[in-house]
């Protein structure tokens, strides 16, 4: 009899494993699972897994019933809060009635008990998950059952007594340790969501500012050549999303033919481990037939056992308002040289023009001074001076 006990409640312990995918679509949707239908909602496919536990029962005696309900509305109690398991305890208890027998004050008490216990623990341990959560769950499942135990006392005489002895071992082992491995497993599925979405919310706060500033994002896996180009980056080009497939190609039949062997260097180098970042200006293809220049910017974030590039990760920035700036400096700059260095060459012809004036100038400035002193030395000479 004892072997079959331990198999009928640990049969009903596998099926409570279902609970857990009921908890994994409530935290998916979380976005909606407080509100009051959803809750309506889980607390009947709860109640229905508690029919299901209590339909695949060790029976003790016939009208005498045992099953994992006390594990599935406890846990539904502190998971799941007050109104899902209000409504489990009510489909649960009805059923319950259904079935009859001797064992239906009992079977009633501990559903009811279950339930309260589960919510109580819920609201007046409000933080058992951030305590040594292990022995929270083993010693809610303690209480639990042996308040189940204590249940039996509404059996009618004798059979209170025979109930207690057989079933008290079994409960008290395999009860508890139902619930601690159902609530590890919900608490685990809570920290995997928990950090899905921290996971989540990074990326949208990262893509919201790429976006915000205009920039697209690239994720390229070098062992598939596969490449996840967002929604800017494509826009970026007058692309829709749909319109350009998550392949290098996409990419590399757009680099302007004049641009790819420096793009392409500066790649491998970075690759090579010759700079820290890739950085490369290149012209790529949009949708019209024109050109954007493009500022590319790259990482390395995981290389595979031999070195190699695995996975890198960059963005891009249009700069080609910032290209056309540069061409019409640069058209600027050199109109300014050409006309400083015609006005340079044109000062310098008349520079020479004003020093061959002046040589003239004091050339024939300096034959008159000494035309007078000759003159001066003959005059002086005729009056016999």
């Amino acid at each position: 009899m004892g072997n079959s006990i331990i198999l009928g409640l640990i049969q009903n312990v596998a099926i409570l494993l279902t609970i857990t995918l009921l908890y994994d679509y409530i935290l998916i949707n979380r976005r909606w699972g407080q509100g009051i239908l959803i809750k309506i909602i889980n607390g009947i496919i709860i109640g229905g897994l508690g029919i299901v536990v209590m339909l695949t029962p060790w029976t003790y005696v016939p009208g005498i019933v045992f099953d994992t309900r006390s594990v599935i509305l406890s846990i539904s109690g502190l998971f799941f809060g007050l109104i899902p398991t209000l409504i489990a305890i009510l489909l649960t208890g009805i059923f319950r009635v259904f079935e009859g027998g001797d064992g239906t004050w009992m079977g009633i008490a501990v559903i009811i008990s279950s339930g309260l216990i589960g919510i109580l623990w819920r609201n007046l341990r409000p933080n058992w998950q951030n305590r040594k959560y292990t022995i929270e769950l083993i010693l809610m499942g303690l209480l639990v059952h042996i308040t189940m135990l204590g249940c039996t006392a509404l059996l009618p005489g004798k059979l209170f007594i025979d109930t207690f002895k057989t079933i008290a071992l079994p409960v008290l082992i395999i009860y508890p340790a139902g619930t601690m491995l159902i609530g590890l497993l919900m608490l685990n599925r809570i920290r995997l969501w928990r950090t899905k979405k921290e996971l989540q919310e990074s990326e949208e706060r990262w893509q919201f500012a790429l976006e915000g500033a205009g920039d697209g994002l690239w994720d390229w896996n070098t062992k598939t050549s596969e490449v996840f180009f967002s929604k800017q980056w494509k826009k970026m080009l007058g692309y829709e999303d749909h319109e350009i497939n998550n392949n290098l190609d996409e990419w590399d039949k757009r680099v302007h033919p004049d641009d790819k062997e420096k793009t392409y260097s500066d790649l491998n180098r970075h690759f090579s481990g010759e700079t820290s970042v890739y950085i490369n200006e290149h012209r790529l293809l949009c949708k019209d037939g024109s050109y954007k220049w493009i500022l590319d910017r790259g990482k390395v974030i995981s290389r595979l056992e031999d070195g190699s590039p695995l996975r890198v990760i960059g963005i891009h920035s249009d700069i080609s308002e910032r290209k056309k700036w540069e061409e019409k400096f640069k058209e600027l700059y050199n109109e300014l040289e050409k006309r400083v260095a015609e006005r340079t060459k044109e000062l310098e012809l008349k520079n020479f023009e004003l020093q061959k004036f002046n040589e003239l100038f004091v050339g024939r400035e300096f034959r008159i001074k000494e035309l007078k002193d000759k003159v001066k030395e003959l005059e002086e000479k005729l009056s016999g001076k």
